[in-house]
């Protein structure tokens, strides 16, 4: 036919045609090759007891290892670990401490299980995942820990000693006559302390939050308002102003500060130890001379006992309740028998209770050489209190001679002074309007005797030593006495 023009026919398309579909078919089937044979693998590898390589536990990579080998491939990791610091937070306060004082250890069981059982959960998808991240280096596992709970308790036991305070209640400057505001106290809850620890630790945290109850004390705005105009007791006590005896007179004035302006509110109950809390180095005080056991020894905060004591005398003139109180264990050189009253932080305490329907404030003045206590409020419903002691008994004290190779053979040296016992009878005498006593107090007061300490020398003979100057010895004790406000 015109017109039309005949082309030769084309190659055929059959052979290319089948060459694009084998390539997606090939692919597909190497690829199934592949992730079978990874399948299979990974099969095995969970039957292996090596654990995955390339797991990092802190600043060390491990290859693959049987789990008996973990330990000795993480011996300073396990090292670093106890040394390494946690932050514990007390309130606004944070306290940086290693690992092992806290009492937590490596539970290494369970480090090891865990290391053994990475990359091998039988999840594909989540052990593909970690094994990828383990031969890039960037699978890190943490070092499981435990508690030993007896050591933390001991821990958080000390540590509520530093922590605790109890809440000073709001206070009179009397000397400027203003209110010093109250002191929020505080209680460290060791159980929960160790609760928390633990539920850090197995969070892997370096902040642990621990537990503290907060203790109010109350406002001070009633105290701007309340009559102190009379005195009710006084007493006064003196202390020594040489240079040896600088740190005790340090340590009154501290103590002083923190009871000054104490209001006892009527019928309230008032604890020496509470209000002047643990007396330590932190707190101000020094070391001083103190008695203990009978004994003349250095102490931390020697002078608590002046201040307890000056306290107690105003107390017992003022009618005050005299709730607890414990003599020295001999007679002090500042304050008569029967007026004075230990102290010792926390066992030892001075307890008094204000008995009045007004309140009664506590006003110190500690200077020139004197301890002077004066109890304030409305005044007192008695014209004179008196107080009253007779010796009922003299208990002979013991010498202990003990031998010494510091000092000269053929010299004695008495290095404490012997004191004799005392069993007393106190008296408190409460008179109104009329010529005899409206009431009376008795109470039994003893002074268990003070042994004498000599040391006898067994050394050598020295031309050049010299005895140390003499004690004064123990004066004698008036068999009744007698003093009133």
């Amino acid at each position: 036919m015109q017109g039309l023009e005949i082309l030769p026919a084309p190659a055929s398309a059959g052979p290319a045609r089948r060459r694009a579909w084998l390539l997606p078919v090939g692919s597909l089937l190497l690829l199934a090759v592949l992730v079978g044979g990874s399948a299979l693998l990974y099969r095995r590898s969970l039957g292996s007891p090596l654990t995955i390589p390339g797991i990092r536990v802190g600043h060390t990579v491990l290859p693959a290892l049987e789990p008996s080998q973990l330990e000795s491939h993480l011996a300073d990791e396990l090292a670093r670990f106890a040394e390494g610091t946690v932050r514990l937070q007390v309130g606004s306060s944070t306290l940086t401490v290693k690992r092992h004082q806290l009492g937590a250890r490596v539970n290494v069981a369970d480090t090891r299980t865990r290391l053994a059982a990475t990359g091998k959960t039988g999840d594909f998808l989540r052990d593909l995942v970690d094994r990828v991240q383990a031969r890039r280096g960037r699978l890190v596992i943490p070092i499981e820990a435990e508690l030993d709970r007896d050591a933390a308790l001991e821990f958080f036991t000390r540590l509520k000693e530093e922590v605790d305070r109890p809440p000073v209640p709001a206070r009179l400057d009397l000397d400027r006559g203003l209110v010093v505001p109250a002191v929020e106290g505080r209680e460290l809850r060791v159980y929960d302390c160790l609760a928390a620890t633990e539920l850090a630790l197995g969070r892997h945290q370096s902040t642990i939050q621990l537990a503290v109850t907060r203790r109010e004390s109350g406002s001070g705005e009633r105290l701007k308002s309340i009559d102190i105009g009379q005195v009710l007791g006084t007493f006064t006590t003196v202390y020594s102003l040489a240079d040896k005896d600088a740190d005790r007179g340090h340590n009154l004035k501290v103590g002083a500060s923190k009871l000054d302006g104490t209001i006892l509110e009527p019928g309230a109950t008032f604890s020496f130890n509470g209000v002047v809390g643990r007396r330590t180095e932190k707190e101000g005080y020094r070391t001083a001379p103190v008695i203990t056991e009978g004994e003349l020894v250095d102490g931390m905060a020697g002078g608590a006992c002046q201040l307890s004591s000056t306290l107690f005398a105003a107390a017992f003139f003022a009618g005050l309740e005299l709730v607890s109180s414990r003599p020295h264990t001999r007679p002090s050189s500042y304050i008569k028998m029967g007026l004075d009253a230990a102290v010792a932080y926390p066992g030892t305490d001075l307890v008094l209770k204000n008995p009045y329907p007004f309140p009664v404030a506590i006003h110190y003045k500690v200077n020139q050489g004197k301890v002077t206590v004066r109890l304030l409020g409305r005044e007192r419903p008695y014209r004179k209190i008196v107080f009253e002691r007779v010796i009922k008994q003299t208990i002979p004290f013991k010498t202990e001679v003990k031998p010494s190779a510091s000092i000269p053979k053929g010299n004695r040296v008495v290095t404490q002074v012997g004191v004799p016992g005392f069993r007393c009878e106190r008296r408190r005498l409460f008179y109104g309007k009329g010529p005899d006593p409206e009431k009376v107090e008795k109470r039994e007061v003893i002074y268990p005797p003070t042994a004498e300490l000599i040391r006898e020398g067994t050394g050598p003979k020295d031309p050049a030593w010299k005895p140390p100057p003499k004690l004064a010895p123990f004066g004698d004790a008036p068999p009744e006495f007698k003093m009133s406000q």
